[in-house]
């Protein structure tokens, strides 16, 4: 695990104070189409503060395309569930701690992806999930490809870009 139990402590203290300021909520709308900023907006606070942070910090470090912006604002949208619902802050922590002590056991879960299972397979999932969301939602093609190339892992400047923010936040 990443720096250890104190930092996904800090990270789950820091998930419950999330919060997303009016301003850059203004920002992130004139970022996203109307039909991508509903995606964002269903995200719970915690994972819509993420992607801004991840976002903010493409932003800082001179990236000023707003396809990479747009993608880093959607990259984790595909945890919410079909019906739009949000993944419950407590699965984050249970994903973490089985991916860390019992991964088999995380990917049986996610293999399974039904009734009490659900969360497993939708957290596994999340990446290629937010291709086909931002798919539906109209996004740009090559807001498409970065999230495209984050789901599948292969190297995509943008999508390095993206996947390197989202590791620093």
């Amino acid at each position: 695990m990443p720096g250890g139990a104190g930092y996904r402590l800090r990270q789950f203290g820091a998930a419950l104070l999330a919060r997303v300021q009016p301003d850059e909520r203004r920002w992130v709308a004139g970022v996203l189409r109307p039909a991508e900023l509903r995606l964002f907006e269903r995200m719970p606070r915690y994972d819509q503060r993420h992607a801004l942070d991840v976002c903010l910090a493409l932003r800082r470090d001179g990236r000023g395309d707003p396809d990479i912006w747009c993608a880093a604002l959607l990259h984790d949208c595909g945890k919410c569930d079909d019906r739009g619902r949000p993944m419950p802050l407590v699965w984050y922590g249970v994903f973490v701690i089985l991916q860390a002590c019992w991964p088999a056991a995380y990917r049986a879960a996610a293999r399974s992806g039904r009734a009490a299972w659900r969360w497993f397979g939708i957290h596994a999932a999340h990446e290629q999930r937010a291709v086909r969301l931002a798919q539906q939602a109209g996004a740009r093609p090559g807001v498409l490809v970065i999230l495209a190339a984050i789901a599948s892992g292969a190297p995509h400047p943008g999508a390095d870009a993206v996947r390197h923010a989202d590791a620093r936040h």
